[in-house]
């Protein structure tokens, strides 16, 4: 475990150590946040409520929780993190915030983890090998505005459809990447995503983040679906 700009990292998670290196973290504070708070009455609520699939280090929930105090909305997060390695470093990273954490995948079934990538401690896909981990689909009591965020995994698809008859039946924020080189590995694109988020009565946006030449591996679009 090391320590850079006040955030643990795993050692071995090469990519964002080179991206906390930077000000990458504190210069997009405001752009990520944005992409939750300018879809939130926030006159309406006192309280927000994160799912974090897949939390990592737990950046979304720091960048979320600093917004609330501004609005003063009181802030709780259910963190679900794969990677034992990158539990330690959560706890760490978010010892003075409400959040629960879980050291599980979402799934319906037992599954394996792996490292996706073999210089990036903090990517984790769906194998049939490697590191066995728990699994738990969370059925939390989520107070006021409600936010989920998807781990831009394949698994992005087959967590929102284990959702259909829970989360997505109430009024609720939903972040994805939507990868399609990683949608594609369950034979699923992002168009299938979208029309089944649609017919679920939600509406989306699009926004496009470019910090390629911090992070070439991934892609920066996020999608917002959310509902009235």
């Amino acid at each position: 475990m090391t320590q850079e700009k006040n955030i643990y990292i795993n050692d071995g998670d090469f990519i964002i150590q080179k991206m906390l290196s930077t000000n990458w973290f504190e210069d997009t504070k405001k752009q990520y946040s944005d992409i939750i708070f300018e879809n939130i009455k926030l006159h309406e609520h006192d309280d927000l409520t994160l799912l974090d699939i897949g939390s990592h280090l737990g950046l979304w929930a720091i960048r979320i929780s600093e917004r609330c105090k501004i609005f003063d909305i009181n802030f709780k997060g259910y963190l679900y993190e794969p990677s034992a390695k990158n539990v330690e470093c959560l706890k760490k990273n978010v010892e003075n915030l409400n959040v629960e954490i879980f050291n599980n995948v979402v799934s319906t079934k037992d599954v394996y983890m792996r490292p996706s990538e073999t210089q990036n401690m903090g990517s984790f896909d769906i194998s049939d090998d490697g590191v066995k981990v728990k699994h738990k689909v969370p059925n939390h009591e989520m107070k006021g505005f409600k936010i989920i965020i998807l781990p831009c995994m394949s698994s992005d698809f087959n967590i929102l459809k284990l959702f259909e008859k829970t989360y997505l039946t109430q009024k609720v924020l939903i972040v994805a990447q939507l990868i399609e080189k990683n949608l594609m590995k369950n034979n699923q694109t992002r168009k299938q995503v979208i029309d089944f988020m649609i017919r679920k009565k939600f509406k989306y946006k699009k926004y496009d983040l470019n910090f390629k030449h911090l992070d070439p591996h991934l892609e920066h679009t996020f999608f917002v679906f959310y509902n009235e």
